[in-house]
């Protein structure tokens, strides 16, 4: 594979991973979970190479995303 093709690849896990988190904060707090307690459900769909960087121990849905947003991206390659 190509430095560039990867380069893209990890670009876009990056940018995947903020929208999915804040797709399901939304949705979660659509239905009324302010207390975040339907996080530990959100882990259970994290993919490994995101999971690896979570305590997953979150009080709320801003702590979880703040630490998913400062997950680096290099962090999240293969290889």
């Amino acid at each position: 594979m190509a430095a560039d093709e990867e380069a893209k690849m990890v670009q876009d896990a990056a940018e995947g991973k903020d929208q999915r988190s804040n797709t399901v904060r939304r949705r979660s707090l659509s239905m009324g979970d302010i207390k975040g307690a339907l996080i530990e459900y959100a882990l259970e769909g994290v993919p490994t190479l995101l999971k690896e960087h979570l305590t997953c121990e979150y009080d709320t849905w801003e702590d979880f995303l703040e630490v998913v947003r400062t997950v680096p991206k290099e962090k999240l390659s293969i290889g």
